[in-house]
């Protein structure tokens, strides 16, 4: 999951914002899928708050890694 807050999109891989195959063609090339923060899950509720409980609505944590900082 990812913010768009102050970031350009246009530096973004183009994969990254791909959902036609439904994540397919991002999940081959990251071996996994990311999605932004405040787009809506099939549910209806933001990722940011999908990814925020468990199946059954126990809330779990979530991890932040300000790409930023990383060197």
């Amino acid at each position: 999951m990812w913010e768009q807050d102050g970031g350009d999109e246009q530096l973004v891989d183009e994969v990254l914002l791909d959902f036609s195959l439904g994540g397919r063609v991002m999940n081959n090339k990251c071996v996994g899928e990311l999605f932004r923060a405040d787009d809506r899950a099939a549910m209806g509720m933001a990722y940011r708050d999908f990814f925020r409980q468990t199946d059954d609505g126990t809330p779990k944590g979530i991890l932040l890694i300000d790409l930023t900082r990383v060197r």
